[in-house]
């Protein structure tokens, strides 16, 4: 039993054994009333004090019956839903920043969609309604806003991937096909960019870019993108789906460098990467070809993890690693066909959508 739990705040202090008096008095609290190693656990107030973390998401619900899609974002579980008027919106990414919330996504004007982040529920147009675009990913650095995901230079032209830093618009190269932007991090002074684009032929080639110059990671042989990249030290780790033709399978790059993370036997999907010191987690999903209800999983250095259990379909989408707790975010429908948005830690679900509409959690973060 630790007494110390009903003491005074007072007694809560730094140096708290220096402050009973006489080596006597400290001997009989030892033997008699608590075990030292307890007086040294209080004599930590960081770990007394230090507040819990706090679990953001992203999320997007509605889009049925009549009922518009919202973007809503999520603080441990409370709803922050953004008022977006008549205009349904979708949520794709979610990041923060001191006390600022931002959340990128796309909102939808009639027939057009608008690329578009909000921060703390304001929402920043990036794209005008002259074209479709759509915002993946974004990430703060300091006082700069960087968003990937990709634009039409005009209504039916191919989609061209893109960043934008603070609004201010950078096509990245690539060649006269369709490309994409799916992931942004900034490390130091370079931008990275995680995405794909299409060849002649309508193959997907895996590419990165860092500060705008191009890295292909698959030649087109076969369809192969990338979803989502984590820059750690000099270390670029990037994670895909290379699609065969009749199941997808997971790839990892390390600094280009590729391996496969599935076998083939199932259909495996992948969406999102973070890096812990020396340890790589990936989130996804796998399941049986054509048809079979897909498991969400995660891997740890290559081992999976499954969170549900394939008794209906559900995808891990997001994933942060925070003291050794794994967070993810995603979705598991119901008896009803409704995804649901959910999220883990430590593989415990938390349903957040009511599962009365459709309802994705796309974006995690915690701090």
């Amino acid at each position: 039993m630790n007494i110390f739990s009903n003491f005074p705040s007072m007694y809560f202090k730094k140096n708290f054994i220096t402050k009973i008096a006489g080596v006597a008095l400290l001997s009989l609290l030892c033997l008699n009333i608590v075990s030292c190693t307890d007086i040294e656990v209080l004599n930590n107030e960081d770990d007394i004090l230090k507040p819990p973390p706090t679990v953001y998401i992203a999320s997007t619900s509605g889009g049925l019956n009549g009922i518009i899609p919202v973007v809503t974002y999520w603080k441990d579980s409370i709803a922050f839903p953004i008022n977006n008027g008549n205009k349904g919106a979708f949520a794709n990414s979610i990041f923060v920043e001191g006390n600022d919330v931002y959340v990128a996504g796309l909102e939808n004007d009639g027939q057009i969609t608008i690329a578009k982040y909000w921060k703390n529920g304001i929402g920043v147009s990036l794209t005008t309604s002259q074209n479709n675009a759509n915002a993946n990913s974004i990430f703060v650095s300091g006082t700069d806003v960087y968003v990937a995901g990709w634009k039409q230079k005009y209504h039916g032209a191919p989609a061209v991937a893109t960043y934008w830093k603070n609004g201010i618009e950078f096509p990245l190269p690539s060649n006269k096909f369709s490309s994409y932007a799916e992931s942004i991090f900034i490390s130091g002074n370079d931008i990275y960019v995680a995405g794909y684009e299409n060849d002649a032929n309508g193959n997907e080639i895996a590419k990165y870019w860092k500060n705008g110059i191009g890295v292909n990671l698959s030649n087109g042989s076969i369809h192969t993108t990338a979803k989502s990249l984590f820059v750690s030290g000099s270390d670029i780790h990037i994670v895909g789906i290379e699609n065969n033709g009749y199941t997808r399978v997971i790839k990892y790059w390390k600094n280009g460098v590729s391996n496969s993370l599935t076998d083939g036997t199932l259909d495996a999907f992948a969406n999102s990467i973070f890096v812990s010191g020396n340890d790589v987690y990936i989130a996804g999903g796998e399941g049986i070809p054509n048809g079979g209800p897909s498991i969400a999983k995660y891997w740890k250095n290559g081992k999976p993890t499954a969170l549900t259990n394939g008794q209906r379909d559900a995808a891990a989408v997001s994933i942060f690693v925070l003291e050794n707790d794994v967070y993810i975010a995603g979705d598991i429908y119901n008896s009803s066909g409704y995804p649901v948005g959910t999220y883990w830690k430590n593989g415990v679900p938390t349903s957040l959508t009511d599962g009365k509409n459709i309802g994705y959690a796309m974006g995690i973060f915690v701090k």
